[in-house]
């Protein structure tokens, strides 16, 4: 989705049941469904990651429904939890990043189940870092391939945009980066959402952000902040209140200061660097 991503441990998926006992979709289901130890079920979870490169097809809502099930046990355990995540990213992800339309289905199967959602958010309280990693791209997957039933599920979670406002200050670049990839796309047109974020101070983290990132010499990640920035404004009256009478206005001139090179050569590159980049397209947007 944009970031490079961080190495996970290896935990030697293709042997994981141990001599191909795992080896059709129906019986790894089976295992997982049957599982008492956490080691069981993380086994019965590489079976079925290992055989999404080749039966993705194959596994559909059966093994969506297991897995689903198992992020919803408790007491939650981290390597499960992980394991878990592992799959629906390779079954709702391509190759290549993005959603093909298989991926796209299987998403809109599992967004279709009760309770889908819920699990996933309650995973960003995982700190650690391919957990949170992967949980972002899941349900960036999902909001590529039915976003409003996404938003829909984060809405009726009881605390699930307070989860993801609350990833905003997480200091790993590949999780704080991925993150606003997800925002980017469920704050496109959703109020409700772009609400929630406003009153969960969304302005004045993301403006946080930017400064981090340079403000005018910021690169792509001010773009995107700028983005979401626009998407929680345009067509709102309350975030456009509530951005007005914040410390936010007092920054902007820093977002709009124009750099000599900038000055003496507008049309150089396009437009593009502060003039047509970030300060000429997102921010005359907001």
């Amino acid at each position: 989705w944009g970031s490079s991503e961080p190495e996970p441990d290896a935990r030697g998926s293709s042997g994981a049941m141990g001599g191909g006992a795992a080896a059709t979709p129906e019986l790894a289901i089976e295992r997982l469904r049957t599982a008492t130890l956490a080691s069981e079920r993380v086994a019965a979870l590489d079976s079925l990651k290992a055989m999404c490169s080749t039966r993705r097809s194959e596994l559909g809502s059966s093994a969506l429904s297991a897995i689903l099930d198992t992020l919803k046990a408790e007491p939650r355990e981290p390597s499960t939890v992980r394991a878990a995540l592992d799959v629906l990213l390779q079954l709702f992800a391509s190759e290549g990043g993005g959603v093909d339309e298989e991926g796209a289905q299987n998403a809109r199967s599992f967004l279709a189940m009760p309770g889908a959602v819920e699990p996933l958010l309650l995973s960003l309280q995982d700190e650690e870092l391919w957990v949170r990693f992967t949980c972002i791209q899941v349900l960036t997957s999902l909001a590529y391939a039915d976003r409003q039933r996404l938003e829909l599920g984060i809405l009726q979670s009881s605390a699930g945009m307070m989860h993801l406002v609350a990833v905003l200050q997480d200091r790993r670049e590949e999780v704080r980066n991925e993150l606003l990839l997800l925002l980017l796309r469920v704050t496109e047109s959703n109020a409700e959402v772009q609400n929630f974020l406003a009153f969960q101070e969304g302005f004045e983290r993301l403006f946080q952000i930017m400064r981090e990132e340079g403000m005018a010499d910021g690169g792509i990640i001010v773009q995107d902040c700028l983005k979401i920035v626009n998407n929680m404004l345009r067509g709102n009256p309350l975030t456009r209140k509530m951005f007005a009478q914040g410390p936010c206005m007092g920054w902007l001139p820093a977002l709009l200061a124009l750099r000599l090179q900038d000055v003496e050569a507008p049309g150089a590159a396009g437009g593009e660097g502060v003039g047509g980049g970030v300060g000429g397209g997102a921010l005359a947007q907001v």
